[in-house]
């Protein structure tokens, strides 16, 4: 496979899984849910939402020495399924669900009125305009 870049659209491929093989896109499919169980089939499989899109969104690379930390890959996904569900937010390094977002820039005042009606904070800056605003109101 060719070297991807972030925001690179992933080619559409073959690959055998332990359920069969599968085309990507055929597997992506349209929905918003996938279901998902123990890799055994001991558990009964789960509804989990994950984020559909054929745009390279993360990709991590680590050596074959190097550990991989399963709470980092989940807290990625946590931030992707949220961003793409609230597109006018970022969330900042090491966030967690329930801790605060930020709301971009580009969002006008009276747009985030609306969007977070339960308010957020503004953050003064030394440039006197006011373009920090986190908020605990996401969900």
């Amino acid at each position: 496979m060719p070297s991807l870049r972030l925001g690179d659209v992933i080619p559409n491929f073959s690959a055998e899984t332990t359920q069969g093989p599968i085309k990507f896109y055929d597997w992506q499919g349209d929905k918003s849910k996938k279901r998902t169980g123990s890799p055994t089939g001991h558990d009964r499989p789960k509804p989990q939402k994950i984020v559909r899109s054929t745009d390279l969104q993360l990709s991590m690379h680590y050596p074959a020495s190097t550990g991989r930390n399963v709470d980092e890959i989940l807290r990625v996904i946590d931030s992707l399924q949220l961003v793409d569900r609230i597109p006018q937010i970022a969330t900042p390094a090491n966030w967690v669900p329930g801790e605060k977002v930020m709301i971009l820039p580009t969002v006008k005042d009276d747009e985030v009125k609306k969007l977070f009606p339960k308010g957020v904070d503004k953050v003064d800056m030394p440039s006197g305009i006011t373009y920090v605003r986190p908020t605990m109101h996401y969900n």
